[in-house]
């Protein structure tokens, strides 16, 4: 009686320590996905190269939050400057 009580709690706590394990991986991973990118941004260009880049830039591109379709998560605010060889954006995008 002791021996298959023992036993049915070991399948069920390998059950559950499987179950946690897994849940752990998949919010870890998930959590990663999202912070990553947050975390190893690099730092804002200085005021001096983006005016720089703004005197030589060919073309330039407006972004607006408040478009329709547009969403908390996916947001871009500023000016995109487009030269030969660089792409600039003075202003924000979502993470």
């Amino acid at each position: 009686m002791l021996r298959a009580y023992i036993e049915w709690w070991r399948k069920r706590f390998i059950l559950a320590m499987t179950v946690k394990f897994l849940s752990g991986l998949v919010i870890g991973f998930g959590l990663g996905v999202y912070f990553l990118p947050i975390i190893i941004a690099d730092s804002p260009a200085a005021q001096s190269v983006l005016q720089a880049e703004e005197a030589k830039a060919e073309k330039q591109a407006l972004f607006t939050p408040d478009l329709p379709g547009s969403d908390p998560f996916h947001w871009g605010d500023g000016t995109l400057l487009i030269s030969d060889n660089r792409v600039t954006l003075m202003g924000e995008v979502s993470p």
